[in-house]
């Protein structure tokens, strides 16, 4: 019978889960999230590829701590003008989001949101999931898409005095299928 190290084995576990994490991450680093940038990015290789970006005059921070580094003031997708928002973590593309802030009252935006979820679908199929929720303060409406580990989502909120303006979001993330 053969002995082995009583850290053998720990060290044999540790190494195999350090190889599939950087299996995973090299994975995930590899995925576009919008316009040629891709996950894990950095700063200096987004602004090479996306070649209008530019650092916003003012920065915006997400829940995650990731922060807005450079923005595109007038991207297209399908079809329409917005806004590209590229946040960075650790120096490392996590997410870009698309915004159209719109002074329509958010009951009359069906046509605007018809026409992103229809490109997604279209790409992609079905949403994964949807929300909506017409009462109170903000209404929304959510739609999910995943592919592998590319989170696509459509978010349309309704913001200011009397709902008469409204906010639509197109998120690109990397995150695993629920």
């Amino acid at each position: 019978m053969t002995r082995h190290h009583p850290f053998a084995r720990t060290a044999s576990l540790t190494i195999g889960v350090a190889l599939s994490l950087i299996s995973l991450c090299s994975c995930l680093s590899a995925q576009e999230l919008w316009g040629g940038a891709s996950f894990g990015m950095s700063l200096k290789a987004v602004a090479a590829v996306v070649k209008n970006a530019r650092p916003p005059e003012q920065q915006s921070t997400l829940g995650n701590h990731a922060v807005e580094l450079l923005r595109v003031a007038d991207a297209e997708f399908a079809g329409e003008a917005f806004t590209a928002r590229f946040f960075f973590l650790d120096d490392a593309l996590v997410q870009v989001m698309l915004t159209r802030d719109l002074e329509s009252p958010f009951n009359y935006l069906a046509p605007e949101l018809k026409k992103v979820e229809d490109e997604f679908t279209r790409v992609y199929g079905q949403p994964s999931s949807s929300l909506y929720n017409g009462d109170g303060v903000s209404p929304i409406v959510q739609k999910v898409w995943h592919v592998k580990n590319r989170k696509m989502t459509t978010l349309l909120v309704a913001t200011g005095v009397g709902r008469k303006r409204s906010l639509l979001n197109v998120v690109f993330q990397i995150q695993p299928k629920p």
